[in-house]
C-alpha cells in the first residue's frame, strides 16, 4: 500500500508541474485518484456458500484519454486500477481491480460544469484468498454516469457504475471445490466513485 500511495503521489505532483491546462478544442490526457464504494452482491450456484452481499471500498488512480470531436464535446478512453477492500459475508480479503471502457461527455466552456456517459467494455476484480475462497471475477460490463466541476488545474468528480462480471475464474472454493461451478458464479457491483482529475490539453 505504501508503495502504491508514493507512486499515486508522483504521479499526482508530475501532473501539476504540467505546464499545459485543459482546453475545450484538441487531445488531451486527464490523470484522476479516486475512492471508490461500491455494494457487491454474489451468488454461488449449489455450494457450501451461501449468496451474500458485501462492499468493494478503496482508492485507486485512473486515466482518461481523448480529444474533443466537436467544441464542447469529448470522446475518451477511461482506464481505472484500483486496490480496494473486499468483504462480505463468506470472506474479507484485499483486492486488485481494473477495467477500461470508453466515455462520451460535455464540457461546458465558462461554468467548468462537465456532464458524461461511458461504458466499461472489459474489467477484473481479483480478491486474495481468506477462509478457503479465492475467486477472480473477469469480463465486466456496464455503464458509468458522471458529472464533474472543472476550476483552475483540477476537476472535482463523482460517477456511478454498475457492473456485471460474466465470468468467474475459481482458483479455490473451500473443501468441495466445484470447478465446473465457475461459470455461475455471479457478481454484480454497484455504487460511487469519487475522483479528483487534472485534465492536460496537447
Amino acid at each position: 500500500m505504501k508503495k502504491f500511495l508514493l507512486n499515486a503521489f508522483v504521479f499526482t505532483l508530475a501532473t501539476l508541474l504540467s505546464p499545459k491546462v485543459f482546453a475545450e478544442d484538441g487531445f488531451f490526457l486527464e490523470p484522476m485518484i479516486t475512492y471508490q464504494n461500491f455494494k457487491a452482491d454474489i451468488e454461488y450456484p449449489n455450494t457450501f456458500l451461501s449468496d451474500s452481499s458485501g462492499d468493494v471500498k478503496g482508492t485507486g488512480f485512473g486515466l482518461r484519454l481523448g480529444g474533443h470531436v466537436i467544441d464542447t464535446v469529448f470522446l475518451a478512453a477511461d482506464l481505472r486500477y484500483s486496490q480496494p477492500k473486499y468483504q462480505d459475508s463468506n470472506f474479507e480479503a484485499d483486492a486488485k481491480e481494473s477495467n477500461y471502457g470508453v466515455v462520451l461527455g460535455l464540457q461546458m466552456p465558462i461554468v467548468g460544469l462537465r456532464l458524461w456517459a461511458g461504458y466499461v467494455v472489459d474489467g477484473v476484480l481479483d480478491p486474495k484468498e481468506d477462509n478457503g475462497v479465492d475467486l477472480k471475477f473477469k469480463e465486466a460490463k456496464g455503464p458509468r454516469l458522471g458529472a464533474g466541476f472543472h476550476v483552475a488545474m483540477f476537476s472535482i468528480n463523482l460517477e456511478y457504475q454498475n457492473l456485471k462480471y460474466d465470468s468467474t475464474e475459481l482458483e479455490k472454493l473451500g473443501p468441495f471445490t466445484d470447478v465446473n461451478a465457475q461459470d455461475r458464479i455471479e457478481l454484480t457491483e454497484s455504487g460511487y466513485v469519487a475522483s479528483v482529475s487534472f485534465p492536460i490539453s496537447f
